[in-house]
């Protein structure tokens, strides 16, 4: 398994660097296409995340993206792109039809993910790099577009929700944009206006991550009002959106502000958010494994159990390796380990399946069975796809429990690995002005230890979850520090 682990993470970086889009490159930054062939042109929130996914690998694709995004952000009134002024561009295109303004498509806004991803984005940039003078170019744009969901997303119900405005708009813009994507636990669709559950989630964190930036540039009253709407918000959600009798998030919420009670992938995002309250975080991993939406291959958008669900559809039953990613981070973050474990193996398991290792866009969601041992081709899925190429790198952090805090030259550890990848090397990864390579091992008593291989520029490692895991306690903190501060960083766990 370890020899596909590399196969799979080599060919995820050629693939990456051969989806560059060369004439959107900035100084230090690398632009994506989303995917080939469908989506080899710009989109806002396809490039932010795969940026994102990918920092392990380098930060120029992050500040590439954050690039192309921030030249771009609306400043005016259009419902023909369903523009606002301060909303992150979805997609543009060069094709005939969008340049003549047949179609909206040439600068389209119609998406809330892009917006809420842009001062996450930031954030991280900035922990990954510390590098605050950067950091300060793009915040004018990542509190436009909060500011831009405050006022344009947020409506009396106190949550965030999407509504089309262009005659040829997408109808559903949360990360689920297809037409059909979001129906209720009888199959039905959804009318607009429609919150999706993780759309609170990934505000929460935008507001109370670049909370930390803003008090870093100095706006206090500005950190300390995001920092307390983010709490709030929580507040808000857990109390709204829990489904006692599923023991599970409900997928959203509807024109009447009423629950869409359907079973599906959506709340792992909230997971990885940490907006969940810590009380329910087991029973909604133990459910997202449960077979309905776990396949053996990884998460299904939508429970097998629903009406509309058709392993076949888009977002009613397939599987996409992106959110996937994600949700392995996302038990990583609470210690849940096992479920970790089990997840990155199903989505690793299927890549080295797939033609080159390489994980498509999407596939089936069919069951993995004795009859059926080959996760299910979806024939229309780009291949490779930027953000099914980054989703393994997203993986190998959470076994790794990479987490780096540049700005004060800190790396925090808290590896995991499984007995299918019993040792790996990060070689030269960059955090702020410091490279590093670590080997990663299990020891005979299956605890991980690492080593240093080699180290240039000041970088102290600390061998604790990071500061946003919900998994170590203070007392938990303070010992690892010191084990950590008198060499002993590579301790058994």
């Amino acid at each position: 398994m370890t020899a596909k682990v590399h196969k799979v993470l080599n060919r995820a970086r050629e693939d990456l660097a051969d989806l560059r889009l060369y004439d959107l490159d900035s100084p230090d930054g690398v632009a994506l296409a989303a995917g080939i062939p469908t989506y080899q042109e710009i989109f806002g929130r396809d490039m932010q995340a795969a940026g994102w996914q990918a920092m392990m690998l380098s930060p120029n694709f992050l500040r590439g993206s954050i690039e192309v995004v921030r030249q771009r952000i609306a400043t005016g009134f259009n419902d023909w792109r369903d523009m606002r002024p301060g909303a992150v561009l979805h997609e543009s295109h060069t094709d005939p039809l969008s340049e003549l303004n047949f179609t909206p498509k040439s600068l389209y806004y119609g998406a809330a993910t892009s917006a809420f991803l842009l001062p996450i984005c930031v954030s991280e940039f900035w922990h990954w790099t510390g590098d605050l003078e950067m950091v300060r170019i793009y915040a004018e744009q990542a509190m436009m577009a909060i500011e831009w969901a405050d006022k344009y997303s947020l409506d009396e119900t106190g949550f965030y929700r999407y509504q089309t405005h262009s005659e040829q708009g997408i109808k559903n813009q949360g990360w689920k944009d297809s037409g059909d994507a979001i129906v209720y636990a009888d199959g039905s669709q959804v009318d607009t206006p429609i919150g999706m559950c993780e759309m609170q989630a990934f505000m929460y964190v935008a507001k109370l991550h670049f909370s930390e930036v803003m008090g870093r540039l100095g706006h206090l009253n500005t950190a300390r009002k995001l920092c307390q709407e983010a709490n709030d918000l929580r507040a808000r959600f857990n109390e709204k959106f829990w489904m006692e009798d599923e023991g599970y998030f409900a997928m959203g919420i509807d024109a009447r502000g009423e629950l869409i009670r359907s079973v599906a992938s959506d709340p792992g995002q909230c997971l990885l958010a940490g907006i969940v309250d810590e009380s329910r975080v087991k029973r909604v991993a133990d459910r997202m494994l449960r077979e309905d939406l776990f396949s053996g291959w990884g998460v299904r958008t939508l429970s097998t159990r629903n009406p509309a669900y058709n392993p076949f559809a888009y977002h009613r039953g397939t599987v996409w390796p992106v959110t996937n990613a994600s949700f392995v981070l996302a038990f990583s973050r609470y210690g849940l380990h096992g479920e970790m474990h089990r997840l990155a193996r199903a989505i690793m398991e299927a890549a080295s399946l797939f033609e080159h290792c390489r994980l498509p866009e999407v596939f089936g969601g069919h069951p993995r069975t004795r009859e059926t041992p080959f996760p299910g081709l979806y024939t229309k899925a780009d291949w490779p796809q930027a953000w099914s190429a980054s989703a393994v790198f997203t993986i190998l952090q959470a076994l790794l429990g990479i987490y780096p805090f540049a700005p004060a030259k800190i790396l925090f550890l808290d590896p995991h690995l499984p007995e299918w990848l019993p040792e790996i090397t990060v070689d030269r990864m960059r955090v702020g002005q410091a490279t590093i390579s670590l080997r990663f091992y299990r020891s005979e008593s299956g605890a991980t230890r690492y080593e240093i291989k080699d180290q240039e520029g000041i970088l102290h490692l600390v061998r604790q979850p990071s500061p946003w895991s919900q998994s170590s306690g203070w007392r938990e903190r303070i010992k690892d520090a010191v084990f950590s501060a008198i060499g002993s960083g590579g301790k058994a766990a």
